[in-house]
């Protein structure tokens, strides 16, 4: 039996430099542990990542991530604020 997908809206604060600001993801899994899903991705972000700083992953001492909260939503919320920042040409 095929594993049902799971639609994430995820929240990553992430420091560049000095600045520090959030960004906000909307993710699509099969992993049944929604929050080990965010967790790998805000880890895998760019690539392969150091855990620094306790919850923050780091790619050469320069960008940092850490996951804020992750939130499962429906099928049509994920398809509808997929459609707010789908460019149109």
């Amino acid at each position: 039996m095929e594993k049902e997908t799971k639609y994430l809206f995820i929240t990553l604060s992430i420091r560049d430099g000095e600045r520090e600001h959030t960004h906000r993801v909307l993710h699509s899994t099969k992993c049944d542990n929604i929050d080990f899903a965010a967790e790998y991705y805000a880890a895998h972000f760019w690539g392969e990542s150091e855990l620094c700083d306790g919850a923050w992953y780091a790619w050469g001492g320069e960008i940092a991530i850490k996951l804020d909260s992750v939130k499962q939503i429906t099928y049509p919320e994920y398809q509808y604020l997929s459609s707010l920042f789908t460019l149109k040409t």
